[in-house]
């Protein structure tokens, strides 16, 4: 988040280099092509420069949630964390086993109302931050069972990353390889992160 304006960039420590997802004050988010993709993103035309392009909508007056990110308990893996131990890290505990846990992010605007179960019912601030423009910026989170259509629907989407990926993948080593999942409807965008090795099994 740059300290003179009100834009929030939210990308994974392990991914960061790879993607990021931008929200704009002015309400356009977007998720810029891996900059490995391609050469020179900045000078492509938008429809290249972008997986995706999407406006901020209410969800609730004043209210917006454009993004999420879910991690199913599933999907964790151990990995060495070498260097990567800053002091500010928020360490989530673990879901159960067929659980997952979902970080929403959530923009309110100063004249907002939250309803009362947000935060609540087991939604969580992870984050609260006042922009300069007035609006404040939520990380909410809370954990859910996925259930057996979420399961069945996870299996398949990463059996179908796998046959994407196959090319780039064949000869690794997939143990620390990471899957990125994309879901959408109108007002917000979801990620989910899974783990390769499944998918090699």
């Amino acid at each position: 988040m740059p300290p003179r304006a009100s834009d929030v960039y939210v990308a994974a420590r392990t991914l960061g280099g790879v993607w990021k997802a931008s929200l704009h004050q002015s309400g356009r988010c977007h998720l810029r092509v891996p900059q490995a993709a391609v050469p020179a993103p900045n000078n492509l035309p938008v429809e290249q420069r972008f997986m995706d392009v999407w406006e901020r909508a209410d969800v609730l007056p004043g209210i917006s949630h454009p993004l999420s990110v879910f991690i199913p308990e599933s999907e964790l893996r151990p990995i060495e964390w070498g260097r990567e131990k800053p002091k500010d890290t928020v360490w989530l505990p673990r879901p159960a086993p067929g659980f997952a846990v979902e970080v929403s992010i959530v923009l309110t605007r100063p004249d907002a109302v939250l309803p009362p179960e947000w935060p609540g019912r087991g939604i969580r601030p992870l984050l609260e931050a006042d922009l300069v423009n007035g609006d404040r910026l939520w990380a909410l989170w809370h954990a859910f069972e996925m259930g057996d259509a979420k399961e069945r629907q996870l299996h398949d989407d990463k059996q179908r990353a796998l046959q994407l990926s196959a090319p780039a993948l064949q000869g690794r080593d997939n143990r620390n390889v990471r899957v990125l999942l994309f879901g959408h409807n109108e007002r917000s965008r979801f990620f989910l992160e899974a783990a390769a090795a499944d998918l090699a099994a």
